[in-house]
């Protein structure tokens, strides 16, 4: 099982893996994390400007557009958070100008780059399909107390979601007090 310890503004401090080890973190003023790690010294991490994690703790390296929606994810290699030539791109995100990720390239994929393309409701994430010529449903989700929810599952929860690619089964989420997942449980 894992285990997240938080603390009084909802900061992670401490994450217990299910081998049975345990991550640490620091945190600065504008509660970014600035060091991750087994035990001390913790491994540095950086931000940008604007406070998005740019360089982690794993040698990743995060891109952001304008909106600061993520829109790349790359071996950090030199570890300084700029994506420069010869660092291999692990995954790319396409937004829509109402802010929703639309689209998910991961480059590690067998067989070379796969593409997810998203459907929205509003704000919420309702369906995952493949990129080919005619869409395969690959997930769908149900959020909140919402009617479509209601009518697929008969409960009324924070949320689902239905992997068509895995195992066809529900797994149903809920969200501690900060909208961070709490727990995930298949049916």
């Amino acid at each position: 099982m894992e285990d997240f310890g938080h603390d009084r503004v909802g900061n992670r401090e401490t994450f217990d893996t299910r081998s049975g080890g345990e991550l640490s973190y620091e945190n600065n003023l504008a509660n970014e994390y600035t060091g991750i790690g087994e035990q001390p010294p913790l491994t540095d991490v950086l931000h940008d400007e604007a406070g998005n994690l740019i360089s982690d703790e794993d040698g990743y390296g995060y891109a952001y557009d304008d909106q600061n929606r993520l829109t790349l994810a790359f071996y950090d290699v030199d570890a300084d958070g700029t994506h420069d030539g010869g660092e291999a791109t692990l995954a790319e995100y396409t937004h829509d100008a109402l802010g929703r990720r639309v689209e998910y390239i991961d480059h590690l994929a067998d067989g070379g780059p796969v593409t997810t393309r998203y459907r929205s409701e509003g704000q919420n994430v309702v369906a995952e399909f493949d990129d080919s010529a005619t869409p395969a449903l690959l997930r769908y989700y149900a959020h909140g107390s919402s009617r479509s929810l209601s009518q697929l599952v008969g409960i009324d929860e924070r949320g689902v979601i239905r992997d068509m690619v895995q195992d066809a089964e529900y797994y149903y989420y809920s969200l501690a007090d900060l909208y961070t997942v709490d727990e995930k449980v298949a049916q």
